[in-house]
């Protein structure tokens, strides 16, 4: 079966490095992807064309180009193409108008809620852009979400019927257990972290939904009680400036790094000794499943799919968003009780291996392309 996978850009976040494993991942079971982008390629291209995964694009030109889904349409005829799969509402009215003209099925998926926490929100344009999204959903043969959460919001917001929503969870490689043990080595020396030092860390887009600040009071609030904790926060984004100043304004100078983006971050968690994720909305978090997967013990907020990753008390600890003195008892409460450390680390690798692993997100997809054939 030839996947024709649609996106607007990879250029690195949760849903882009999902449609890369993904992608990747059908040739296991015998799926035929390409690739296509819609506006820029970048990095995560460049993997899927050394993996031998074909990769289309850029197919749109600048602005907005109505022209650009005659051209998919083209592409999806050419390379034989029987299912249109696109990724989050960036590509979804160009598949969709795309699709039909080739006669293909349209599975999207929705990789997470789309309202709340904008930049600069503009609710005007917001409702027409759900307005949109309901009309172009209803040339979509099925709709996948990656959280229950998110399934509500397309029945409820996008009116989709909700015999055509799917829930599948994203899902990350397990690692072998004891890989990472030079690599956490070499860089908490690199980043100069002594070995009775804790570090703290996360991965994310520097925006306000991972609400970073809060992390960063609550490591205030640790260094009062502790000076063996350090943090470190990978990732770029428009708040960088922004979370640096407060750095400086907390006084945390000493003890908080940005190594910036990293491509290779998901092999760097092992260096952590706590992965945090302070987010104030989240479908399903692949770097908390990264961190789970590599034996990080991990503390994320109760929100979205976190909620369904951390079910218990087992595999992870949940605290409320927006809660900086709980979220630090929480990281607190892990630091000197090794048990419960690795009580975490075994029951987050367990829980990743059950429900959240590459192979099991790649079988649902398999069986949703297979549906719409039918």
């Amino acid at each position: 079966m030839r996947i024709g996978v649609v996106v607007p850009r990879l250029l690195g976040g949760g849903a882009a490095q999902c449609v890369v494993d993904l992608a990747i991942g059908m040739g296991d079971v015998g799926l035929h992807p390409t690739v296509i982008c819609l506006e820029r390629g970048g990095y995560l291209a460049d993997e899927l064309s050394s993996r031998g995964v074909t990769v289309i694009g850029p197919l749109k030109k600048t602005g907005n180009d109505p022209t650009a889904p005659f051209r998919l349409a083209t592409i999806l005829k050419q390379h034989r193409v029987d299912v249109a799969h696109c990724h989050n509402w960036g590509g979804l009215v160009d598949t969709v108008i795309a699709a039909k003209l080739a006669r293909r099925p349209v599975l999207h998926t929705q990789h997470g809620l789309d309202y709340g926490f904008s930049d600069s929100p503009d609710h005007l344009r917001s409702r027409l852009r759900t307005v949109l999204k309901t009309l172009a959903c209803q040339g979509v043969g099925k709709v996948a979400t990656v959280s229950h959460e998110v399934a509500q919001m397309v029945t409820r917001e996008w009116r989709v019927p909700p015999g055509r929503v799917s829930v599948v969870h994203n899902g990350v490689r397990v690692p072998l257990p004891g890989q990472g043990v030079d690599v956490r080595a070499r860089w908490r020396h690199e980043l100069g972290i002594g070995e009775s030092d804790v570090l703290i860390g996360t991965v994310a887009v520097f925006r306000p939904v991972k609400d970073l600040h809060t992390m960063l009071e609550a490591m205030a609030l640790m260094r009062k009680e502790t000076s063996r904790a350090r943090l470190v926060l990978m990732g770029a984004g428009p708040q960088k400036e922004e979370l640096e100043a407060a750095v400086k304004r907390l006084g945390l100078e000493s003890v908080v790094h940005f190594p910036g983006f990293r491509r290779d971050a998901s092999q760097l968690l092992p260096a952590l000794d706590v992965f945090v994720l302070s987010s104030l909305s989240e479908g399903i978090s692949l770097a908390l499943l990264d961190a789970m997967a590599a034996g990080v013990p991990s503390v994320a907020t109760a929100v979205g799919g976190n909620l369904e990753i951390i079910r218990d008390s087992t595999c992870g600890l949940l605290v409320p968003p927006r809660s900086p003195r709980e979220l630090a008892d929480a990281i607190l409460s892990l630091m000197d009780d090794s048990p419960r450390r690795r009580e975490l680390v075994e029951g987050g690798r367990r829980r990743v291996e059950a429900a959240f692993s590459l192979r099991r997100m790649v079988g649902a997809y398999e069986s949703l392309y297979a549906s719409l054939m039918n």
